[in-house]
Order: C-alpha cells, then sequence, then structure tokens
C-alpha cells in the first residue's frame, strides 16, 4: 500500500497506457478522480476506495473496515491498483473530521509510476 506514496517527485497524474484507460472510462482525469473522490466520500466509518481492474476494464469501488476487493467478501472482486485508506487513523489528526482536505492532500503523494507498473505488470494482464 505505501509503496504508492514514496516519491517525493511524482507526477501529477497517470500517463501511458493508464492514462488512456482513465480517460476511456471516465473521458479525462479531473472526472476520474473527481468520481474517485464522491466514492471515498461514501464511505461511511472506517474502509477503503480502489481504483481496480475488473474484466480488464478500470472501475472505482469501495470497501468497509478491512475488507478489500481480493477477498470474496468484497461487495465487487478486482484487482485494486490503487487504493486510499479512509480509517480515521489516517487522516484524524492533521484533517480530523475533513475528509475532503484529506483527499485533496493524498492526491499530490500518488506515485503514478508505481501504479502505473501495477496496471500494466498485474492487473491489465490477469495476475493477481
Amino acid at each position: 500500500y505505501w509503496w504508492i506514496m514514496t516519491n517525493s517527485e511524482c507526477a501529477t497524474q497517470p500517463s501511458g497506457d493508464l492514462l488512456k484507460a482513465i480517460e476511456s472510462t471516465w473521458g479525462d482525469f479531473t472526472t476520474f478522480q473527481s468520481s474517485f473522490n464522491n466514492t471515498a466520500a461514501s464511505v461511511f466509518g472506517s474502509g477503503w476506495t480502489w481504483l481496480c481492474v475488473q474484466d480488464e476494464k478500470l472501475t472505482i469501488t469501495k470497501t468497509a473496515n478491512q475488507i478489500n476487493p481480493l477477498m470474496s467478501a468484497a461487495d465487487e472482486e478486482c484487482l485494486p491498483i490503487l487504493g486510499i485508506d479512509l480509517w480515521e487513523h489516517a487522516y484524524y489528526l492533521e484533517y480530523m473530521w475533513d475528509r475532503t482536505s484529506y483527499l485533496s492532500s493524498w492526491w499530490e503523494l500518488v506515485d503514478w509510476s508505481v501504479v502505473a507498473q501495477f496496471y500494466s505488470e498485474y492487473a491489465s494482464q490477469g495476475n493477481a
């Protein structure tokens, strides 16, 4: 999970095949971000929001508590390539109940080169 947030000089959005897949699904990166943020904001209590590959297409899903999309307990099983931790321990000390500000700041930390690697090397090929 933390690998997606390790590069202090990361790009502000993906490129290459991952960007093409995002644009194919959502039209543009800004619309994707908005959809991801809306899904994350809708998580009640603790949980996660995920960018996944399902049936060779990108999808956004959410899970409660410790569930992840690789588990049969998930509402939608898919291969996650990006996830955001929405448990209070992830943001409460700095953002308190302001999940919207947490989400906005989180995008600045995503290392899109790692997410793109997950997409190209694992999920887009159906490998878990």
